[in-house]
Order: C-alpha cells, then structure tokens, then sequence
C-alpha cells in the first residue's frame, strides 16, 4: 500500500495534560492508508514526563529520542483500547492487531438491511466470513466466539439503530475482544444461536480455548450513511 495524503514541514508540539511535560510528532514524511487519516509508517508520536518517553507510537523511534533528548520509558506501555468511526453504506472496514507481535487483520463487517428481504449481517476477517447472522431484525443483538490464529476472540454486535432508528441518528456497534469468554454456553440457543458460520473456514470456531485473555478492546462505530 503506497499513499502519501500530506506532507507537513517541521516538528509538532501539544498542549499536554497535566502530568505531561509535553507532547511531540514529526509528520514530515507520514504515509497514511489510503481513504483514511490512520498513519501506516514513518511517524511517531511521543508523550514525555521528567525527561522519560512514557508513550511511544509509530516506526521511527530512534528519531523521536534524538528530537525529545529523552530516555525510553522503563515500562513500556500497553494498548487497551481502540475506537474506530466508519461510514460506509453497507460495508465498514478496520484493521487491528490484537497482539503486537502478530500482524494486523482486516475486518470487513457487511449488512443488508434494506428491501424486501430479511435483514443480515456478515462479519469477515481476512477475507473469512466468521459470522452470518440471518433475521436480524429479531437478533440485532448478540455475540460468538471466533478463532484467529488459533487463539479466542470475542465479538459483540449491537445494531438497533441500524434497523429502528431514522437513518443517520444512529450507528451499529461491534466489539472485538481477545480471549475465551467467561462462560462456554454463549452457543446453546438452538444450536448455535440461530447464527450461520462458515465451518470451512480455518478461522471458525465456537470452542474456546485456555489461551490468557487480553485486556485490549476495539470498538467499531459503524455509521450508515444514505
């Protein structure tokens, strides 16, 4: 993927919070993904306190202690949290890495909500679909339990609005959450919950495992727009 949105000459400064002595990016030569603001690679930005860089994001880190004069961090710091926003008409893309040392995955989240059929709902992921929800207009909540990499993850869809609010009011919610759930029997209703999965897939699955759940969460907003 090779995009270049913008170029901005010289090093950026912040107002920092109240703990932070300040807050610094250089965004000279920051490549973003394509149709999207999200940087991909050479940037960085650096949150520094007493002299010690406590949060560190992007590739250049080399460069950001040499502008900053500043030591890396003793502990490094772990991300817990992810909010994306996408508006789309009926397919919402994101990516993540739900752990650091794997790579990132596409998440295609797809619907069909409109003419004379019923309602349904895709959930992909590299190019898998992991979940096919039929009838959605009875089940526009809900959640299963899918394997990636041979590792557990939780998802978790709430899209009412999607179906019972005027368009534009509302926005459908989904959550991606490492780790088995804490209960198994989140598939007991009629068999697997109504839902249809692709078994073929060798992402699929509704057994967890014993793996160390992750505190790390992403939240997609999925905003449909007409």
């Amino acid at each position: 993927m090779q995009s270049l949105s913008r170029s901005i000459r010289g090093q950026s400064l912040h107002e920092p919070p109240p703990f932070a002595e300040k807050i610094t990016e250089d965004p000279v030569t920051t490549k973003t993904a394509q149709s999207t603001v999200t940087c991909v690679y050479d940037f960085y930005v650096a949150l520094v306190c007493d002299e010690e860089i406590v949060l560190l994001l992007g590739d250049m880190k080399k460069k950001a202690y040499k502008r900053t004069k500043s030591r890396p961090a003793l502990v490094e710091a772990l991300l817990y949290y992810k909010k994306e926003n996408v508006f789309a008409k009926k397919s919402f893309a994101t990516r993540v890495k739900f752990d650091e040392n794997i790579k990132e995955h596409d998440i295609v989240v797809e619907s069909s909500t409109s003419g004379s059929i019923d309602p349904e709902m895709w959930i992909s992921m590299d190019g898998f679909v992991l979940i096919h929800v039929k009838n959605l207009q009875w089940k526009f909540r809900g959640n299963q339990t899918v394997m990636v990499n041979m590792q557990p993850v939780q998802v978790f869809w709430d899209v009412h609005d999607w179906l019972f609010s005027s368009p534009g009011t509302g926005h459908g919610l989904f959550i991606f959450k490492p780790g088995p759930p804490e209960s198994e029997s989140d598939h007991d209703r009629d068999g697997n919950g109504g839902i249809d999965s692709d078994h073929s897939s060798p992402y699929y699955s509704t057994q967890t495992s014993n793996s160390t759940s992750s505190d790390f969460c992403l939240f997609l907003h999925a905003y449909k727009i007409e």
